[in-house]
């Protein structure tokens, strides 16, 4: 039997609950980042490295079925292997992984403070050029002193900075199933 092609309005409606559930989803990540942010970072290393590891062992697999003959079956193993070991790795170490991720963060962290700070000196300097312009001289005060929390708080501006990114994910999670809504009118 020949298979009924999709009508335009039904391709829509398919679309549309994809595009909603996959704003659903990233809106309840960023929910999550933003609540708990050190505790869905190793959540997540921790999920990526169990889908490393099966689609390592697929590969190895596909490897197998390959090697029978066929040129390139090396490079499947070797890639087999290699998301095998990293999703261990992640799998078995999630907080050692997820740290890495946070330091990273925390690195930024410490150069954004860096820039908050001299900024900070720059808007205070070219206040100090201007009389009774102390607007941008609280602006400057603000960010030296923004720049000195970042500085001295590290972590808690890496926690900050991705309950940023949580906050983000909430935002564009909506606007993904605001989309969704718009998309399944568009066409019906």
């Amino acid at each position: 039997m020949a298979k009924k092609a999709m009508s335009v309005k039904q391709l829509a409606d398919a679309a549309g609950w994809a595009i909603g559930i996959a704003g659903f989803i990233i809106f309840l990540y960023g929910i999550l980042l933003f609540v708990s942010p050190a505790r869905t970072v190793m959540d997540t290393v921790f999920f990526l490295g169990f889908l490393l590891f099966i689609s390592g062992l697929l590969k190895l697999a596909e490897g197998k079925l390959y090697s029978k003959g066929k040129e390139g079956s090396g490079f499947f193993v070797v890639l087999g292997l290699l998301a095998v070991v990293i999703g261990l790795i992640m799998l078995l170490q999630p907080g050692a992984v997820a740290a890495g991720v946070l330091m990273t963060f925390g690195f930024v962290a410490i150069l954004l403070s860096i820039l908050a700070f001299a900024a900070g000196i720059g808007q205070i300097m070219f206040a100090m050029k201007r009389k009774k312009n102390t607007i941008p001289l609280l602006i400057g005060l603000f960010f030296v002193l923004l720049g000195l929390v970042m500085l001295f708080n590290p972590v808690g501006t890496t926690l900050a900075l991705v309950s940023l990114l949580g906050l983000f994910a909430v935002v564009y999670g909506v606007l993904m199933m605001l989309l969704a809504l718009y998309v399944r009118k568009m066409l019906s």
